[in-house]
């Protein structure tokens, strides 16, 4: 639903952003045309009497704000007659969603799409991602946001795998309030596509305490976030997307919600994004401010620290 946007809302609209809510068994996504927003309601299995209640007390909510919200969806694995009879006499949008003919939905529409133009375009996208990941791990990601401040280190490192390196990483700190509290690693991970070329596959932040530091631990102990890049870029556009999705099941509902107030208060709670071909500094500060804070704040929920 995220990267087919048509399975459940018209093709003028874009994917924009999601939250989910374990307690609820539920996602919540967003879509935008630019000029008005369409909210799905998301609920993993078979629709409950409770989920619907739920549905039902933030479907009103909606009514009491003023906002170009156009349209309220709710959707299930699974919806009984009962509900799907009342939903349409109310005229409330909803669906049901099989996974097995959504799979075969997308395969059937993404095999229409491959022809030799677009392997062209998807080369020349890949060639796009190998040099901006380059770019990336030369560029200055020096920045400071809040009470934090970020310096990564100039010296780029390979990790040698066979005849070719496999990871190429750089060091980094933070300092909050110029005290030194973590530091890590920004690798990046490439995969062999043939026995010339390999292209970037993960992009992973590797984080400690610093009182905790060591070269073991830095490397095998430590939190962990990873972006796919095979999943983050639009392959038909170029456009890497920033959007970083705190949907771990080993944190709680509050922790989300407070990891998504904290971004939004350091503003970078945006859905972001830019190409690869045409980014500006100031997308890579966003970017690698993004990614960072994510990190450390999901780091901190996991180790049951509070979040400040």
């Amino acid at each position: 639903m995220k990267k087919h946007p048509q399975l459940v809302v018209e093709s003028n609209f874009s994917f924009k952003n999601s939250t989910t809510f374990f307690s609820q068994r539920m996602t919540k996504l967003e879509y935008t045309d630019n000029h008005k927003q369409k909210i799905v309601y998301f609920f993993h299995g078979n629709l409950s009497s409770e989920e619907l209640g739920y549905f039902m007390d933030e479907f009103s909510k909606m009514f009491l704000q003023k906002t170009n919200i156009s349209q309220v969806i709710l959707g299930a694995k699974n919806i009984p007659t009962a509900y799907r009879n009342m939903l349409d006499h109310f005229d409330v949008s909803w669906f049901e969603i099989d996974l097995t003919l959504a799979k075969n939905m997308i395969k059937q529409q993404e095999s229409t799409k491959i022809n030799f133009k677009n392997r062209i375009e998807r080369s020349k996208y890949h060639d796009a991602l190998l040099v901006f990941t380059e770019g990336f791990l030369g560029a200055d990601l020096n920045t400071s946001w809040d009470d934090f401040s970020l310096l990564v280190s100039d010296q780029q490192v390979s990790k040698v795998e066979g005849e070719s390196p496999n990871c190429k990483e750089r060091v980094f700190q933070i300092y909050y309030r110029h005290q030194l509290r973590y530091e890590g690693l920004i690798q990046i991970t490439y995969q062999k596509r043939n026995e010339l070329m390999q292209w970037p596959d993960l992009l992973t932040v590797c984080m400690t305490e610093v009182n905790s530091l060591n070269e073991d631990t830095l490397r095998n102990d430590v939190f962990k976030l990873s972006i796919d890049f095979q999943t983050c870029v639009d392959w038909n556009t170029g456009y890497l997307f920033t959007e970083i999705l705190c949907d771990d099941e080993r944190l709680t509902e509050r922790d989300a919600e407070r990891i998504q107030y904290i971004l939004q208060k350091w503003n970078l709670h945006h859905n972001y994004s830019f190409h690869l071909a045409e980014y500006d500094q100031a997308d890579l500060e966003y970017f690698i401010k993004k990614l960072i804070s994510i990190t450390l704040l999901k780091s901190t929920a996991h180790s049951k620290q509070p979040i400040s």
